[in-house]
């Protein structure tokens, strides 16, 4: 074998050596970086358990999700029942309120009016203030005719009122009052000023005694509501 054979030989032996370095040095590189020092058979079973364990959490997740969400629905569909109860319960409130003249109201009816006699021959002692029983019978007359709300003088009559003579004056709701009168009542004006104005009704029974009385339609009344404190003393709720 001559001496460029040889050489060709040698030559090929280290580029050999060379790549098999080189080829070594790659796969080291892939194991340490890639596969985390793992042959690729041992990282590929690792991976699939990984696969496995993301796929159980995702599993988990997305039960957490739907439980989250029926959650949310039953929170939704118990706030629309708990906003619809408080909406009744103050639409109850409002209204019990209104009945108990807690409120500043409004709406149609009729105003009366009641003044002592202006005239020369009149009696001094001709007082509307003297006979509150007229003013009383004109309030249980617009009562029974459906009146919503009354108030005489802009005090605001409700259960607890009284109307009563004191001395010179008319006391409502511990109130004061002097002639001359004025009633306003709240509801269908049509059936309280006919129920106040009938045939040999109070209106006439007062304009008789020789008071001087008016009855004024309105579409809108204002009454003021009641300022006093209704406290209860000895009535106490029955036990169920």
């Amino acid at each position: 074998m001559n001496k460029e054979k040889i050489r060709a030989y040698i030559w090929i032996a280290i580029v050999s050596i060379i790549l098999g370095v080189i080829i070594s040095f790659q796969i080291r590189v892939v194991q340490n970086n890639l596969l985390n020092g793992l042959s690729p058979s041992v990282r590929s079973r690792e991976l699939v358990i990984e696969l496995e364990s993301v796929n159980e959490k995702k599993k988990n997740l997305e039960e957490d999700i739907k439980n989250l969400e029926d959650e949310l629905e039953k929170i939704k569909t118990s706030t629309a029942k708990e906003n619809t109860l408080i909406d009744s319960l103050y639409r109850q409130s409002e209204k019990c309120k209104k009945f108990a003249g807690a409120t500043k109201v409004h709406g149609p009816g009729v105003t009366i009016s009641i003044e002592n006699s202006k005239e020369e021959y009149a009696s001094n002692s001709l007082n509307i203030i003297y006979e509150y029983n007229l003013i009383l019978n004109l309030i249980n007359e617009l009562n029974a005719a459906g009146a919503e709300a009354i108030s005489i003088n802009d005090q605001r009559i409700v259960n607890s009122s009284e109307i009563r003579t004191a001395g010179n004056t008319l006391m409502v709701n511990k109130i004061p009052l002097t002639a001359p009168i004025e009633i306003k009542a709240i509801g269908n004006m049509k059936t309280l000023s006919a129920s106040v104005n009938q045939r040999f009704g109070i209106v006439s029974i007062i304009r008789e005694k020789g008071y001087f009385i008016e009855t004024f339609q309105s579409s809108d009344i204002i009454i003021e509501k009641f300022d006093g404190v209704i406290e209860f003393e000895y009535i106490e709720d029955m036990d169920n």
